[in-house]
């Protein structure tokens, strides 16, 4: 037994495990940097390298796993910070993180419902966002084929409804839940901040604000996919039956104009991201042509911005180790998973640090370089190449998706008009019959006059010589009676 248990201690670990250690020891601080307690937004690199994590893992476990170690239900900012990079994870992560991430919902749920005690601060907005969180976890999985960007495109479309009417109306009401619960969650970031002494400049404010980016590029692809699905459901179904999906529709959309028009006057939002503006009257749905008019709002993040304070220009990197993430956060080996029995006030234990030396390297400054071989090896170097390429790709893709977005635009545009000019041309045939027969009235009209004169001046005749014949029998009877008087008169 003790021969074993020496050959366990003085085995060396393979290359492969010590590149792995130390690739999860980079994740872990990168992690820990993006969910820390400071108030101010999540900075992008930590984010991006989170996001270049789950392509490489092909999973959000490792996230999870270190993620569900932090005080969620202890601190405020760092539950906020979490369900921000959670719901980046979801959008743009790898495709595994949403099926992954449905089996924390319960979790999640709690986490909504403690923090919803704490009305001021963080609290409303903390529980609104994990409602959000989990009501898009719950639409992927009864939609598995919409992707987390939440792009409905006329195969998802296609792929999700098979053409049935049916399906059209159940997408539109969870979309519309969807929509409610991105609307509820906006309304509780604006609602806890005091305008008096808060802009949208300051670290505060920029904490709260920051997630809503993704919530702005949610909201565009909803409201897309609803009035196309709405247009499609008048164009098959009573009006009266889809009075409720109106209903809800123009609610939406009022809430959804407010909101955008809000974002488009914050300065912050001014270098991150293009705000897209609502046109001022809702589409008429009982009208199929004003489809045409319709525009998908685009929102559109600026390249290499993401979320950053005002002093991210400088180099950060000492900035992010003012405090160690270590203090506060425990050896990520000995913690347990938070429980919903811990008090939100307590404070989390102080151990000691999760890793030091210089497997903790930042990518930040000069030595990037040397840091990404320290960490994740040489393969990081092509993983980043094929990240780049990847990217590439995606805006190229992105870029075609737009030029067939303008396309499908136009064709709709000139279908719209070759239907008005085949409403006018039925217009123009209708009048042209129309006096057609006005022509043919008249001819027959000419002849019936004809025909009634001939018939007037025959029947005046007839009546002539009825005249006649009646006055030539009343002489004839005359005659008799006269005839038959003397007859009578000579036999007497």
């Amino acid at each position: 037994m003790a021969t074993k248990l020496q050959q366990a201690l003085n085995r060396r670990k393979t290359p492969y495990e010590i590149e792995r250690d130390n690739y999860e020891k980079a994740m872990s601080l990168h992690i820990q940097k993006a969910i820390n307690k400071e108030e101010g937004p999540t900075k992008e690199k930590h984010i991006r390298t989170i996001l270049m994590g789950t392509y490489k893992d092909e999973s959000a476990r490792l996230f999870w796993s270190i993620a569900l170690k932090l005080p969620l239900q202890g601190h405020p900012i760092v539950c906020w910070k979490f369900l921000h990079v959670l719901h980046k994870i979801l959008r743009e992560g790898h495709h595994r993180s949403l099926a992954e991430s449905e089996a924390h919902i319960v979790f999640l749920g709690e986490v909504s419902k403690l923090w919803g005690h704490l009305k001021d601060g963080y609290g409303r907005p903390i529980q609104a966002f994990a409602r959000l969180i989990v009501a898009k976890l719950k639409f992927h999985k009864k939609n598995p084929e919409v992707p987390g960007t939440m792009s409905l495109t006329p195969e998802v479309m296609a792929s999700l409804t098979q053409n049935s009417i049916d399906n059209y109306f159940e997408l539109s009401v969870d979309l519309l839940d969807y929509l409610d619960e991105l609307l509820v969650l906006q309304n509780a970031v604006f609602a806890s901040l005091d305008k008096s002494k808060a802009n949208s400049m300051t670290l505060h404010g920029q904490c709260k604000l920051s997630p809503l980016i993704q919530c702005l590029q949610d909201s565009a692809g909803l409201y897309d996919a609803l009035v196309k699905i709405l247009f499609r459901l008048h164009s098959s179904l009573p009006t009266d039956t889809l009075t409720g999906h109106k209903e809800r529709f123009l609610k939406s959309f009022r809430e959804l104009k407010v909101f955008y028009d809000t974002c488009y006057n914050l300065q912050y939002y001014k270098n991150l991201v293009s705000v897209p503006q609502l046109p001022d009257n809702p589409p008429n749905f009982l009208v199929s042509s004003d489809l045409s008019h319709h525009r998908a709002p685009v929102v559109a993040t600026v390249a290499g911005a993401g979320a950053a304070s005002p002093d991210d220009g400088r180099d950060d990197e000492d900035e992010d180790d003012k405090e160690d993430p270590s203090n506060w956060v425990p050896e990520l080996a000995g913690m347990q998973q938070p429980t919903q029995h811990q008090p939100v006030s307590s404070p989390p234990p102080r151990q000691q640090p999760v890793a030091s030396g210089p497997a903790l390297l930042d990518f930040g400054g000069s030595n990037s370089a040397a840091a990404a071989d320290a960490l994740f090896g040489p393969s990081f170097h092509v993983e980043s190449e094929t990240d780049r390429l990847h990217r590439d790709y995606k805006n190229q893709i992105a870029g075609l998706n737009r030029k067939i977005q303008e396309l499908q635009a136009a064709l709709e545009q000139a279908t719209a008009a070759k239907l008005r000019a085949e409403e006018r041309l039925s217009e123009i045939e209708k009048r042209v019959k129309l006096l057609e027969s006005k022509g043919d009235f008249e001819e027959r009209y000419t002849k019936l006059k004809t025909m009634y004169q001939q018939l007037r001046e025959e029947h005046i005749n007839l009546l002539k010589q009825n005249a006649a014949a009646k006055k030539e029998t009343s002489g004839l009877k005359q005659s008799l009676d006269e005839a038959k008087r003397s007859l009578a008169e000579q036999k007497n």
